[in-house]
């Protein structure tokens, strides 16, 4: 764990993983409704935080709601 934690502070981007129990999707985002699929976001920036905003909170609410 320690070792990903130090890894992780060198990387500018960032992917996250959604696994829904069968296996993993990359979380794509659209910049709003009603874009073309081949405009979904799925590499996202890492913020002086080190995270990636609001698009974090976002994935980890999915997880939650799924985990009810």
């Amino acid at each position: 764990m320690c070792m990903a934690r130090k890894q992780e502070k060198n990387y500018s981007e960032r992917v996250m993983l959604i696994y829904d129990g069968l296996h993993y999707d990359a979380l794509a985002m659209s910049p709003y409704d009603g874009v073309p699929e081949e405009f979904d976001q799925t590499i996202f920036f890492v913020i002086s935080d080190r995270s990636i905003g609001p698009v974090e909170n976002f994935a980890l609410n999915l997880v939650k709601d799924a985990q009810k």
